[in-house]
């Protein structure tokens, strides 16, 4: 994905996910980040719901990464390696990265749904578990868990350019 496609997409991400978040944060002066002032938030408010069942985006208020799409997909732009192996093949494609929000925020069952191989299944799981909780996704009223699906680019260096 080339460096325009990548801001256009992120700025329809951006759009999207604005429409999609109407909760207003309470800020707690004991917390000191963002990040843990919309969880607290999201603990205090939101029950957590007895089931294990998994949703998917269809959620009234689905979970979102914490600093907003846009700051997720920066992140995850910068930590994502191209593999040496990938790069001596001239591999390019991407990866399909399936993960859960669970109800605290934390990402679980981490997988590779469509993989590429030549160590990008690997980087693209590498990535995902750095890049840190998220704002859980809450249904009639009680925090669940949910399902996300991720496409992760790679191209060789001189396709990025």
């Amino acid at each position: 994905m080339n460096k325009k496609s990548f801001k256009i997409f992120t700025f329809l991400i951006l759009v999207f996910t604005s429409f999609l978040s109407n909760a207003q944060v309470k800020v707690n002066p004991n917390i000191k980040s963002t990040s843990e002032k919309t969880i607290l938030y999201y603990v205090e408010h939101f029950p957590e719901s007895k089931s294990d069942q998994v949703y998917d985006l269809s959620t009234s208020d689905p979970a979102a990464p914490l600093g907003g799409m846009g700051y997720f997909l920066n992140q995850l732009y910068d930590e994502v390696k191209y593999p040496k192996q990938a790069e001596k093949n001239n591999v390019s494609g991407k990866v399909l990265v399936r993960f859960i929000v669970e109800k605290d925020g934390t990402l679980s069952n981490i997988e590779v749904v469509k993989g590429l191989g030549y160590g990008c299944d690997k980087a693209s799981i590498k990535a995902i578990k750095k890049m840190g909780n998220w704002r859980p996704a809450v249904h009639k009223g009680e925090r669940v868990r949910q399902k996300w699906q991720l496409p992760i680019g790679f191209a060789p260096r001189k396709l990025r350019q």
